[in-house]
């Protein structure tokens, strides 16, 4: 017979703190709102599968908890907050991206909306950094570039 014990009170309370803590894997994870199969709203069609693969289709974007895949470049969460987007809070995402020979990082804030009867995901970028070539110690400044992209929900 298994007997349940109740945690000991400090060890509740280093639960709480990790959760806090910025360190922690869940804060450099993709918020669970944003994640799934995407479209840009320019592709000509708009139409996409779930199962769809971002490197056959230049308008796919595919993300899950620690990756987002474009056509030819990927980015992973540096820093998240607040951690979840599915009631359409935006979501403030410092991004550390890489592709085609070259590194790069930004800060966007994405939020989740409805447009018409498709789930849209807009992401608006604050600022970024020049691309550095994969390997190069050389850092770039994050430096204010405004821009905005808007992606369809896959079905």
């Amino acid at each position: 017979m298994h007997i349940a014990r109740k945690p000991a009170p400090w060890l509740c309370g280093l639960a709480f703190l990790a959760a806090l803590s910025p360190g922690v894997s869940q804060a450099q994870q993709y918020p669970t709102g944003v994640r799934g199969a995407w479209i840009t709203s320019y592709a000509e069609e708009n139409v996409c599968k779930a199962t769809e693969d971002p490197s056959t289709n230049e308008g796919l974007l595919r993300i899950d908890a620690k990756e987002a895949r474009f056509y030819e470049s990927l980015c992973s969460v540096k820093r998240a907050r607040p951690a979840e987007t599915s009631d359409g809070t935006p979501v403030e995402l410092t991004l550390s991206c890489g592709g085609e020979g070259e590194l790069w990082s930004t800060r966007e804030i994405w939020s989740v909306t409805q447009v018409g009867s498709r789930k849209a995901l807009v992401m608006t970028r604050l600022e970024s950094s020049a691309p550095v070539t994969a390997g190069s110690k050389k850092q770039t400044p994050m430096r204010r570039q405004l821009g905005a992209q808007l992606y369809l929900a896959c079905e």
